[in-house]
């Protein structure tokens, strides 16, 4: 399966991959590449044209979401392209713009965001709308050591501060100029962007487009193993010759046409079960394929700074990301008995 692509999709995708093919892809700071990407028009890609966006539809940013993946791209993308959905003017990519869905959590479970001390907002999704909040209006502290080094992971404090006048719990102090007493500024406004139905759909949309961009990981695990198993020599042959190494490979192959074709199939329509069916076969493809190219690799693959290794801490990282592929699973199975059955005779 494949999605209809025009002439604006074709040169918007081919300057979409000469950018990234120049980022660094190890690099956790994402403001360069971020004016890149909001330059050439990422984040207005499927905003309606009668809202000054591109008019360029879903479809033209799950290609780019899957380009982004399989270059590695850091940054909240999905979660800034959501924004600039519900709220037009951030499409510009001159506000960074992270998120979380509450509905996702676990009870019980800390409130990880990513990449929030370079964010300027965040987006909260839960059960009963969708929420602008300034990050300096948060709680929160940076965990040492993220399962990526690219993907820098903060813990949310959602609870009352413990003392309401303790301005460490709510916002930054600014003292005075000479002596005085410590100024606390006023705390920044949230914004309601919508309701409960916005939030379901800006869910289905991240669910969408972080599909996409597992399948971008999935895809290049695959490229990678391919390209040094043809390199790579034992007993006078490239181990991609040999039968065992080939097995891993087409299996690799397998579950990203697998993927791609969930995923083309949700890009078309956006509704159950396709949803998440694309993210499901999306992430167990991403990380599957990573560690396939992480035993091709050998040595090479377990050292940190190669790519295979960094596929597989990104996979790991958005794996549960709008959905874990449990739960997906769960959901699908849910939905498939509970389709009315008919009796033979």
């Amino acid at each position: 399966m494949a999605l209809p692509q025009d002439e604006h999709h074709a040169e918007i995708r081919t300057a979409l991959r000469d950018l990234l093919a120049r980022y660094d892809r190890a690099s956790a700071d994402s403001r360069p590449l971020w004016r890149d990407l909001a330059g050439l028009g990422l984040f207005a890609l499927p905003v309606p044209a009668s809202r000054d966006g591109l008019g360029l539809g879903l479809t033209a940013s799950v290609r780019a979401f899957e380009d982004l993946g399989g270059a590695l791209a850091p940054g909240p993308l999905v979660w800034t392209q959501l924004a600039a959905l519900a709220r037009p003017d951030l499409a510009d990519g001159t506000t960074i713009v992270t998120g979380v869905d509450l509905t996702a959590v676990p009870e019980g479970d800390p409130v990880l965001v990513e990449h929030l001390p370079a964010a300027d907002l965040l987006l909260v999704l839960d059960a009963e709308g969708v929420t602008l909040v300034p990050r300096t209006a948060l709680r929160h502290e940076e965990l040492p050591r993220p399962l990526d080094p690219a993907t820098p992971m903060s813990r949310l404090h959602t609870g009352p501060p413990r003392d309401p006048r303790a301005a460490e719990d709510l916002v930054q102090v600014h003292p005075r100029d000479g002596d005085g007493p410590a100024v606390r500024p006023p705390r920044p406004p949230d914004e309601r962007l919508g309701g409960a139905e916005l939030a379901g759909e800006l869910r289905d949309v991240g669910t969408l487009l972080s599909a996409a961009f597992l399948l971008g990981l999935a895809d290049r695990a695959v490229t990678v193993a391919v390209e040094y198993a043809r390199q790579r020599e034992q007993f006078g042959r490239p181990i991609g010759s040999f039968q065992a190494v080939k097995h891993l490979l087409a299996d690799a192959h397998v579950r990203t046409a697998l993927a791609r074709a969930a995923l083309y199939a949700a890009a078309e329509t956006g509704t159950s079960p396709d949803l998440p069916a694309a993210h499901l076969l999306a992430a167990r493809a991403a990380e599957a394929n990573s560690r396939t190219a992480v035993q091709v690799l050998g040595g090479m693959g377990f050292t940190w700074e190669t790519e295979p290794h960094l596929l597989l801490k990104r996979a790991w990282t958005l794996t549960s990301t709008f959905g874990h592929p449990e739960q997906h699973a769960l959901d699908l199975a849910d939905d498939l008995l509970a389709e009315p059955t008919t009796e033979v005779a």
